[in-house]
Parts: C-alpha cells; sequence; structure tokens
C-alpha cells in the first residue's frame, strides 16, 4: 500500500507542486517497507475565496508529516474502505487536531491487479511475466487459456510434491490480470544463483530486457531477498528421483541429437507426429463431460513433459554456428557472415507458411481472382495451417479455419501491387546466400591450409540448417493439440447449453477447468469473468509484479539520445514508422515500412517479407520475430520498453541491428 502525505491541502501533491513523503506499507503484514521523506517547500492551504499556494516554514520542510502510529491509522482506513468497496480505492484523507478524516475514495481502475499471498511463503516476493517473457504474449488470456496454461505446469508440480492435487496448489503459479506471473523467489535466495536464473534461456533469450530488469530489482533489494533461507539445495537433494525423471529424458535425447543430428531430427518429427495422432484417435472415444475434461487434462500434460523431451532432439545444433565460428576465426578477417547461414531456413513450418501464402496470392493474381475461403488452394492452407491463430496460446482464441478473415485479408495485400514478388525473392535470395556463404567459407578454410577444419564447419552449418528450422515444428504440434481440445471444449459447452447452464456453446472458454464439474451458476460466471477481462485488457502487464504491490515494466535509468535495445538481426535501415498492435492490422504497412510492435508470435510471419526493419518492446536473440528477422535480413532491435508508444506512424527512424539503437531522424509523424 502506498501513502504519500505533505503539509497542508491535498492539493499540491495532486497538481505536483510539492514531493510528498512516502511510506510503502506491507498490505499482508501492515508494516512499513520503505518511508522516504522528502522536502516540502510549499504547502497549499485554504482561504476565503479557494486556496493559495505558500511557502512551509523551514524547521517544518525535511520533517516527517505522519507519524508511524498515524501511518498504520491510515493503513486500517483503507484497508476497511477497501473491503467495503470490493476494490482497491484511491483515498483522499486529513489529519485535523489528531482526528483522521476520510475526504473522498474512487476505486483505482489503473492499478495492476496483486498475486494472492500464499500463507508460510514470507518476505517480499517476486513474480515474473512468463506470458510476455517467454511467449511475447500482452493481452490477457481467457480463463480457459488460464487453465490451460495451469494444466501445463500441474504435470512439473505433481512431479516434485505429492501435496498438489490440482492447480489450485501451486503456489509459484500466479494468473494474475490475465496473464502468467512465476514466483521465483526461492530460486533467488542466494546471490550465487542470480546469473543462473537471470540468464537463462528464457528470460536472457527470449526477453532480455526482463532479464536487465530482474538483475536491476534484485541489486536494490538484495538485502530483503536474500536475508531468508535458501532451502533451494536441501529441496533438490529431497527431490532427486523426480529431478532425474524429468532430466534424463532431456539428456538422452540431446546425446542422441548430438551425436546423430540428422537422425534425430527425423526422430522428433516423428515422435511429434505420434502425439497429435493419439490425441486425435483418441478424442474419437469420448462420451461424457467428465471423459473429455479428463482426456484434455491427460494430454495437455502428457505434452509438456514429452513435447521438452522431443525438442531436446534438434537442441544441439543451436550451438552449431557459435562452434564453426570459434573454429573459423583464426582463419578470417570477418566471421559476422555466419548470421546469413541463419537465412531462410528449410523445415521451417513457419516460414513454409508465409512462403505458400505468398504462391497463392500470385496464383490468384495471374487467374484474376479476389481471395475466398472457397478457394481450392484457401481451403487446402487452412487444412493445413488452419489451427493456428493470431494469439494461438490461447485456446479460447478462434482459430483461423473458424475466422479465415486474417488470412484472406493477407492474401489480398500481398496481391497489391504484386507485394508477393518482393517477399517470394527475399525468400529464394536468403536461401541462396546461406548456401553461398557456406561454400566461400569452407573455400577460405581451405586455402588457409585448414582442410579438415573446413570440413568440420560445413558440417556444423549444413547440420544447423538441416535441423534446427525444425524447432517451430514443437509448437505447431503444440497448437494442433489445441485445436483437438477447442473441439472437444466446444462440445462440452454445446451440451451444457442444452441443460440450460450456458447460453452460448463458445461461452465455455470464459470458464475455468474447475468450474465445469464443480459450479452451479456457470451463466454469472461467464459475465463476471467476461467482464474481468475486458477490464484487464486496459491494463499494461509489467514485467515484474511484487507481493508488495510495486509494478516494475522498463529499467529505472533513462536512455539518452537514441532508443537502446538489443541487437538481434544484423543491419542498418532508415525507413518511416508503422506502429501495430496486432497482424490483422498488416494491411495498413507499406513496402520498406519499419514496423513498430509491442511482440510477435507466428501469425506475423507473413508481414515480415515487405517491412524494411523491425522494433518490438519485447524479445530477445532466439524469440520468434527475431529469428524470423534474422532469416529474412530484416535489421531489428528489441527490448525497447514502451516503443509502440514513444514512436509514432510516419516518423522516419535509423534501425541499427548491430548496436541495438532506433534514432528518430524526422520527428514529424501521422
Amino acid at each position: 500500500m502506498l501513502i504519500n502525505s505533505s503539509w497542508g491541502l491535498g492539493e499540491a501533491i495532486v497538481g505536483g507542486e510539492v514531493t510528498p513523503d512516502q511510506w510503502v506499507v506491507d498490505k499482508n503484514s501492515g508494516s512499513i517497507l520503505e518511508e522516504r521523506i522528502a522536502q516540502k517547500d510549499v504547502m497549499t492551504i485554504r482561504k476565503v475565496k479557494g486556496i493559495e499556494l505558500t511557502a512551509v516554514p523551514e524547521e517544518k520542510q525535511k520533517e516527517n508529516t505522519l507519524s508511524q502510529k498515524e501511518v498504520k491509522e491510515l493503513f486500517q482506513l483503507a484497508l476497511k474502505v477497501e473491503d467495503y468497496f470490493g476494490s482497491p480505492q484511491d483515498i483522499e484523507w486529513a489529519f485535523e487536531n489528531g482526528k483522521l478524516y476520510l475526504v473522498q475514495t474512487r476505486p483505482i481502475t489503473s492499478l495492476y491487479p496483486m498475486p494472492e499471498k500464499v500463507k508460510g511463503l514470507e518476505g517480499l516476493r517476486v513474480h515474473i511475466n512468463f506470458s510476455l517473457a517467454s511467449q511475447g504474449m500482452q493481452n490477457p488470456l481467457t480463463p480457459m487459456g488460464q487453465s490451460v496454461f495451469e494444466k501445463t505446469f500441474l504435470d512439473l508440480g505433481k512431479l516434485f510434491e505429492k501435496k498438489i492435487k490440482d492447480e489450485r496448489d501451486l503456489w509459484w503459479f500466479k494468473s494474475v490480470g490475465g496473464r502468467v506471473f512465476i514466483d521465483l523467489t526461492e530460486l533467488l535466495r542466494n546471490e550465487k544463483r542470480w546469473n543462473k536464473v537471470i540468464y537463462n534461456d528464457v528470460f536472457s533469450d527470449q526477453d532480455p530486457l526482463t532479464a536487465e530488469i530482474l538483475e536491476q530489482f534484485l541489486k536494490r533489494e538484495k538485502k530483503e531477498i536474500t536475508r531468508h533461507k535458501d532451502k533451494m539445495i536441501f529441496y533438490l537433494i529431497k527431490k532427486i528421483v523426480p529431478c532425474l525423471k524429468l532430466v534424463m529424458p532431456i539428456i538422452t535425447s540431446s546425446l542422441y541429437g548430438m551425436l546423430f543430428p540428422i537422425k534425430a531430427k527425423v526422430k522428433a518429427k516423428k515422435e511429434w507426429d505420434k502425439i497429435i495422432q493419439d490425441i486425435e484417435e483418441g478424442s474419437k472415444t469420448l462420451k461424457t463431460i467428465e471423459d473429455k475434461t479428463k482426456f484434455i487434462d491427460k494430454h495437455i500434460r502428457k505434452y509438456t513433459r514429452s513435447g521438452f523431451a522431443i525438442l531436446s532432439y534438434i537442441a544441439p545444433s543451436l550451438k552449431n554456428i557459435e562452434k564453426a565460428q570459434r573454429i573459423a576465426s583464426p582463419y578470417l578477417d570477418d566471421t559476422s557472415q555466419l548470421k546469413l547461414v541463419e537465412k531462410s531456413l528449410p523445415n521451417n513450418v513457419t516460414t513454409e507458411m508465409g512462403e505458400e501464402l505468398l504462391l497463392i496470392a500470385q496464383n490468384l493474381d495471374k487467374k484474376g481472382k479476389k481471395p475466398t475461403k472457397e478457394d481450392v488452394e484457401v481451403k487446402n492452407f487452412l487444412k493445413k495451417y488452419g489451427h493456428r491463430s493470431t494469439e494461438e496460446m490461447d485456446i479460447g482464441i478462434p482459430r483461423w479455419e473458424e475466422e479465415p478473415g486474417y488470412v484472406l485479408r493477407l492474401i489480398d495485400y500481398y496481391m497489391q501491387d504484386q507485394n508477393y514478388k518482393h517477399g517470394l525473392d527475399k525468400l529464394y535470395q536468403g536461401k541462396e546466400k546461406a548456401e553461398e556463404v557456406i561454400k566461400s567459407i569452407k573455400a577460405k578454410l581451405k586455402q588457409a591450409g585448414a582442410g579438415r577444419k573446413a570440413e568440420k564447419v560445413e558440417k556444423l552449418l549444413k547440420s544447423y540448417r538441416e535441423v534446427f528450422g525444425l524447432r517451430e515444428y514443437s509448437k505447431y504440434v503444440l497448437i494442433k493439440a489445441y485445436k483437438i481440445c477447442r473441439i472437444i471444449l466446444v462440445g462440452i459447452g454445446e451440451e451444457l447449453v442444452a441443460k440450460g447452464r450456458l447460453d452460448d456453446k463458445m461461452d465455455i472458454f470464459w470458464l475455468r477447468f474447475p468450474d465445469i464439474t464443480e459450479k452451479e451458476n456457470l451463466q454469472e460466471i461467464v459475465r463476471d469473468n467476461k467482464e474481468a477481462h475486458r477490464r484487464h485488457k486496459k491494463l499494461s502487464a509489467p514485467r515484474i509484479l511484487t507481493s508488495t504491490g510495486e509494478s516494475i515494466y522498463t529499467l529505472l535509468e533513462e536512455k539518452e539520445d537514441a532508443l537502446k535495445g538489443l541487437p538481434v538481426s544484423a543491419g542498418v535501415y532508415e525507413g518511416k514508422v508503422k506502429v501495430l498492435n496486432s497482424p490483422e492490422e498488416g494491411s495498413k504497412l507499406e513496402k520498406g515500412d519499419v514496423l513498430v510492435t509491442k511482440g510477435t508470435n507466428p501469425a506475423w510471419t507473413p508481414l515480415f517479407l515487405n517491412i524494411g526493419g523491425l522494433i518490438m518492446e519485447t524479445g530477445g536473440p532466439i524469440s520468434h520475430g527475431s529469428v524470423v528477422a534474422r532469416e529474412y535480413g530484416v535489421p531489428a532491435v528489441v527490448g525497447i520498453g514502451d516503443a509502440a508508444s514513444i514512436l509514432k506512424d510516419g516518423q522516419i527512424v535509423r534501425v541499427n541491428g548491430g548496436t541495438g539503437t532506433v534514432e528518430i531522424i524526422d520527428e514529424s509523424g501521422s
């Protein structure tokens, strides 16, 4: 809870005329966590005709405006007001002759919700926005989307804790404001572990800005975070058996992938396809609502554990370019061209999806036809990719096969001025350039007398191109599984409508799994959840959320001159800014625009073929947008907090994908 106080009336605080004293109070315990006494030079006082700003007497300028007793009295009043109105309140108050008065109160609609307190978890807690850091998801999940994420983590929870019966027992998993947050506090008790937690593949590669913010926060709160006992070592020793159960399949498949990369690629694809085959066949025999919910629960959790192991088959190839660089660097003046090997990877289902859309646009353009959902080519595309969506990690969001409007608009956009030509040329040139670089580097090493090393480098780079494109297949298969589960859920919705428990079959996605079997008033729950989702959508989600209610969105220090982010795709490009909030707005893009957005997923991929540069608020070197930008040769910078708000349509910017900077060349914008 935050308390601001100054001398006189509150108008000086509201109007920004004075820096107030400030207290941060733990809402659960009532203890004062932070106290900042400011220099209060002015105050507002009441006059006969209105108010007047006047100087504070010098002896009172640095004096506490509230005693600790008064702070606690205010704290108790605030709790009573919140309890009475049922939501956090912004209250105005006054002390007069030692008596506290409530002046007015109003709901705080812009405040991001706090995570619920868990009994037995002590001190300051730090929660990472997993939705944003790992998936680049800005919008809140539907209730069913949240419930599916809970099921995903439930398997891991049950593996380590027998007392965990269902998703409500996952103390470290928090659904706050419709986003998924993970409590990392216990992992951070020991400072020696910080680098491993902060700079792991999820944060440092997917969203390095979150990693930087977390590091800054931990340095600031080091004393509070580390003062509690570190129990992780004892916990892991105690849980050695479940740890081995989780890790051994991953180690085994990683070793196989390292020794036999091409065979591993084939094996991984077969195992992923087998998962989908099992789900498709199993879904045909379900009869009751209970059968259907248990089936979804089982297969979501099964995919989670087996998916990691299967993905590990191709994980070793991720390091191939780095290995090739180490071998080749003594013989080459410049190894930066190795980045070109990442362009237009074969066996990448996301890139292939973009290519198919371009070819459909080309064929329809030759026939002089407008795209419709009745076209054979469009039907074939939706049969193959219709399980995808612009926000596909949320099972509650309709798939393209249900609502193909986005796909049709995209094809139509590619047909305008034959934009497909530019996209296809870029794609094919990327493939050619990558192959040329491999040949060139091999030749240079041979000329330098390093024949055996030339063969080794060629093998590493070819293996990378052959294998690593399959990384996108895991998500492709997961979303296919989601589609099957979505069909099952719609079936449950139909049954509940027939029983008079739901108004619309699609309302099933505004429920959570436990609601289906445990609750009676489903229609009321749906209405409440829709209203909560509407409120949450208006909120900007923080990257870090603490148990004291502090929401951290970006680094505290201001960056001067250029906007500074992280370089993820080399090159320098100057062009016109186009800010998009969703891929559905792609028709606004013109060829060569600099796309500015909060984050991307595979649904954005087709738009990359016509942009000149990319700026994202979230992301890292191996996040989806960065990988595709490199494949398509688009200079890109990520991790610029509030970029989509700072930059305006029409501004001319210089994107430097080598240094991670964005300069505004021309301030004018529409």
